[in-house]
């Protein structure tokens, strides 16, 4: 697996783009790598993206130890990109929308 990383200053967000196969060893590495990239350019957003993964080979155990370190980027809270949402609240928010939500402990 390889992992790239690049910063858009002006918007302050960090991208970490994964290729090829990602292993429990590769993945550890790249959490460590992250942790090192958000500590030199102090984004406010962090993007993981994994669509040019080819195979994802990662134990649960690995999942479970990556889950228990702390956070790459410490913060109250995350942000994520919601899906159409066709229900009585269809009105309030368009398609693009990006909402703050807890983070669960």
């Amino acid at each position: 697996m390889v992992c790239y990383f690049d910063f858009d200053s002006s918007n302050g967000i960090l991208r970490c783009r994964l290729e090829g196969d990602v292993t429990d060893e590769s993945l550890k590495e790249c959490y460590e790598v992250a942790r090192k990239y958000v500590g030199l350019t102090n984004p406010s957003v962090g993007i993981m993206d994994f669509s040019n993964v080819v195979s994802f080979s990662v134990s649960p155990q690995t999942v479970r130890d990556l889950a228990y370190l702390a956070p790459v980027m410490p913060g109250p809270a995350f942000w994520w990109r919601h899906p159409p949402t066709y229900t009585a609240w269809r009105g309030c928010f368009s398609n693009t929308e990006v909402r703050r939500v807890r983070r669960c402990t």
